[in-house]
Order: structure tokens, then sequence, then C-alpha cells
């Protein structure tokens, strides 16, 4: 049985409890490594006492365990305790500071994982780092990492001066979870997803209010790289008509001043200008006006302008 020592007081508050949440997850975790022949490298956020990532270590699976640097102390003297050090690599990761570790092999990692997370927090402030920091780590790691929460919804059933935070099933504005994941999730261009927890034998905990929640990136997000160049595609078609009605307005006013009699110059031109004309007719069928009513360049023009550099990318 793995050996830990409470940190309530190295650790203080969250950090130093471990939450029947961490167990439950273990589980989950256990199960999931048990159908994955391939090597588990798990990125585990607020690790507090570090129970969920020696329990993964024990598992098979390369852990490293991030939390704040005050926490850091105690999570070595456990991670020490159980001789799991060659598994578990403890780094210090403050998400409110917004500053990535930059000792963390970000392409080795396969799991992203994280137990109560959002607890007891009224304002915000951990939510939207949270969210933040899972913006991160999605985008940096592989493709297809699987990101995976549990997290308990807790509501507040005590008086104005003394809060009370009860587990409830009530998945609603007043659970801390409801705003992390329909709020702060979706401000970050990430959405969870609920997932069914039946597989899984976890009648020896308390599951009120407890979710397993997969963060994804939301595909608004992903196809906005094609949405802008589809706009710069569109910019570039624009700038090309305007470009070509001016060389058009240039060469019908040359057209006016140094007009030719010579027939057979104007049969030369006509030969010359047929797919300009086409070109022509296109940009404005492209353009959706009615064009000005003449189609037919100039002698001038469609020897000037035959094979002219505005239309030469359409």
């Amino acid at each position: 049985m793995m050996r830990h020592e409470p940190t309530d007081k190295l650790g203080g508050d969250t950090a130093g409890v471990t939450w029947s949440a961490s167990r439950a997850l273990a589980d989950v975790m256990s199960h999931q490594r048990s159908n994955n022949e391939q090597q588990m490298t798990v990125l585990e956020l607020g690790c507090g006492t570090g129970f969920l990532a020696m329990a993964l270590a024990v598992d098979g699976c390369n852990v490293i365990a991030t939390d704040v640097r005050s926490q850091m102390r105690a999570l070595r003297r456990n991670v020490n305790l159980n001789r799991l050090g060659h598994k578990v690599r403890c780094v210090p990761w403050d998400w409110s500071a917004e500053v990535q570790p930059d000792n963390i092999d970000w392409s080795a990692i396969t799991h992203c994982i994280g137990a109560e997370l959002v607890c007891y927090n009224e304002h915000g402030t951990t939510s939207a780092a949270l969210a933040r920091t899972l913006a991160t780590v999605l985008e940096r790691c592989r493709a297809g990492i699987e990101v995976k929460l549990m997290m308990r919804s807790r509501l507040n059933t005590g008086s104005a001066e003394r809060s009370v935070m009860e587990p409830s099933n009530s998945y609603d504005a007043r659970s801390a979870v409801w705003r992390f994941v329909e709020l702060e999730l979706p401000l970050h261009g990430l959405f969870a997803k609920k997932e069914s927890m039946d597989e899984y034998d976890l009648t020896r905990y308390n599951v009120c209010g407890l979710g397993l929640y997969s963060v994804h990136i939301s595909l608004r997000m992903a196809t906005l790289p094609a949405a802008m160049s589809f706009i710069a595609q569109g910019m570039a078609a624009t700038t090309h008509i305007s470009t070509w009605r001016r060389w058009r307005a240039i060469g019908a006013e040359d057209a006016e001043a140094t007009s030719t009699d010579d027939p057979s110059d104007a049969c030369a031109g006509a030969a010359e200008g047929d797919d300009l004309e086409n070109a022509f007719a296109s940009l404005e069928d492209y353009e959706g006006g009615e064009g000005d009513g003449d189609r037919s360049p100039s002698p001038r023009l469609c020897a000037r302008t035959a094979h002219p550099c505005p239309t030469a990318g359409l």
C-alpha cells in the first residue's frame, strides 16, 4: 500500500487533501491502462499530495506531476517515501503566472489528467487559469492527446456568513463546475464532454455530483485557420478585380486617343483578346455586378494586355 503523509502544514488548503475523486480517477486510468499496450506518459495538473501520480506510476505509467511551487517539498517527500522517483517527475507549475514549464517534453505526453481542480472557486480566477492551461496543453502536446478531468459539482448549502459546500447532482449556474464547463472553457476555444462511468466500478466511492469529463479543442476554433485562409483568398480576388478595372480604364482611354483604322490590326487584336474577353466576363460574374455592357475590349487594349498580370492568378 502506498504511503503518503498529510500535507496540510506544508501545502495547505485543498492541496493537502487526498480526494476521493483522485482515487476514482486512478481506477479509471488503470482500466484504460489495461486496454492500452503503448507506454503512457501522463501529465497531472494540480497533483496535491501526489496520490494519483503515484498510483499511475505503480501501474506502469511515466508521470509528470505538477502543482504550485509551495507544494513541491511535500510532493517530493511522498514520492521518495514510495521509492517512485524514477517514475514520477515533480515539476512546479503555477497556472496564474501564465508561464509554462520549460523542462517538459510536450511531444511525449499521451494523457493529461486532473482531479478536483474546480472546487470552491466563487470568482472564476482559478477556473480561467485552468482553462488557459488546458488550452496550452492541447496546443503544445501531440495530436490525439487525451485530457480527462474528474470533477465534483458542489452547491453552497450554508449561510451568507458561512459557506458550506456540499456535493450535489444538480448541474446549474450555482456550481463552480458548471461555470467552468459552460463558460470558461468556451472562452478559451475548448469544450468538455461528460463521459459515462458505468463501465468502471466506482461504487465504493461517494459518486454524488462526481463527473468524468474529456476536454477537446472546439471545432470552430480548429477551423479558424481555414476560415481566415478563405477570407484572405476573397480579399486577394477583390484586389485582382480592382486592378483589372484600372487596367481596363487606362486601356480604353488609350484606345480612344490613338485608335487605328487598319482592319488588320483590329482583327489581330480581336484574336489576341478572345481569352482575355472571357476572363473579363468571368470577373464580372464573380463580382456579382451587371458590368458596363461592353464586353469587347478595344484593339489596343487587347494588344497591350493579352496576358495581364492582374488575372494571372485567377
